[in-house]
């Protein structure tokens, strides 16, 4: 598993927990940047990208998607 995981979704349709996963990226740049494509394709609402370390999950970035 890579180090950086994406979720994203809709506010009045979220999947709800892993639902929402888009995938794992090796660097918070590459999940960032992954975060475009995907609001590109499906007009998300919002973002949570969580880094990995191991043995516990740290939210790093967090936000609305803006069109």
């Amino acid at each position: 598993m890579k180090k950086f995981l994406l979720f994203i979704g809709h506010d009045y349709y979220p999947s709800a927990g892993i639902g929402d996963y888009r995938g794992s990226f090796e660097t918070l740049s590459k999940a960032t940047e992954a975060v475009s494509k995907v609001s590109d394709s499906s007009d998300p609402d919002w973002y949570q990208i969580l880094e990995f370390t191991g043995d516990e999950l740290k939210m790093v970035d967090e936000g609305r998607v803006l069109d």
